[in-house]
């Protein structure tokens, strides 16, 4: 009886962890299959693989990662596998390595691992000598990783780099970064208590809102790379959505649920648009 009732239990926390986290794997699946239109080669086998490794990756990098102790790595490791969802999906991972390395193209497949790797290192926490420290604690720092990694997705969906690719990988990037301030706007409070030390942390919440207005403007940079149709209406609509949402933070205010819809539409727009530019350009 009391099995039954841990294992109802289990699964109740399971599919809670999936609805919470359900938003973020689309914005993952959005970047990698946006990146997949506007690689060169569609391959079946390339998104099922893709797609088991983001649902895998959020689910065990993105609900652990302000619950981890401040322990040694060891420790870490073992408190994080006794936890059954975790040590499904490290399981799955792993039987998935092969597969990735034969069917991904080298490019995606180190990629790939260089973004779950930084996703480790970002949330544990580092000692040097008696100082233990995380890195996204770090001003700035956070938000570069953040947007390195959500941005090279873009990457890892195409599996070869071209100017397009490059281009719209990095606008993205730029647009992730910023989203990530955004999202830091509604933590001020808990950040404080943290200590980290956010942008809205070190600013205040009004100039950290006017820095991003300046680096969105700064984004538009990226509409004078060639004549490119395609990726001028990915960052012209893209650059206004972001204008809009910062818009509607300084009018509404804070609002956690808004910030977070908003800001994530941003990917999904991403892969809506290329679609419908793919399907138009197919017929």
């Amino acid at each position: 009886m009391v099995k039954g009732i841990q294992s109802m239990n289990e699964v109740n926390l399971f599919s809670q962890r999936v609805r919470r986290l359900s938003m973020f794997l689309i914005g993952v699946l959005s970047l990698l299959f946006g990146g997949i239109i506007l690689g060169e080669n569609f391959d079946l086998n390339q998104c099922i693989i893709l797609s088991i490794a983001a649902v895998c990756g959020v689910m065990l990098l993105y609900d652990v990662k302000n619950k981890l102790p401040n322990e040694n790595w060891f420790k870490i490791l073992i408190w994080f596998l006794k936890i059954k969802s975790n040590a499904l999906f490290v399981w799955i991972l792993l039987v998935l390595f092969p597969f990735a390395f034969k069917y991904l193209s080298i490019l995606s497949f180190v990629l790939l691992t260089v973004i779950m790797v930084l996703g480790v290192l970002y949330s544990l926490p580092h000692r040097i000598g008696k100082i233990t420290f995380k890195l996204k604690n770090i001003l700035f720092l956070k938000n570069i990783l953040i947007g390195l990694a959500w941005g090279g997705l873009v990457i890892v969906g195409a599996g070869s780099i071209h100017s397009q690719v490059l281009y719209l990988a990095g606008f993205m990037m730029l647009q992730v970064f910023l989203g990530s301030i955004i999202r830091d706007l509604a933590d001020v409070k808990s950040d404080n208590s943290n200590g980290v030390n956010s942008l809205p942390v070190a600013f205040g919440i009004s100039n950290t809102i006017w820095i991003m207005h300046f680096i969105n403007l700064l984004s538009l940079l990226f509409l004078f790379r060639q004549n490119d149709f395609q990726s001028n209406a990915v960052i012209f609509v893209l650059v206004t959505w972001r204008l809009l949402n910062l818009i509607f933070i300084k009018v509404f205010g804070v609002n956690k649920h808004l910030i977070q819809t908003f800001n994530l539409s941003t990917c999904y727009l991403f892969f809506i648009i290329l679609f419908i530019q793919h399907y138009y350009e197919l017929n």
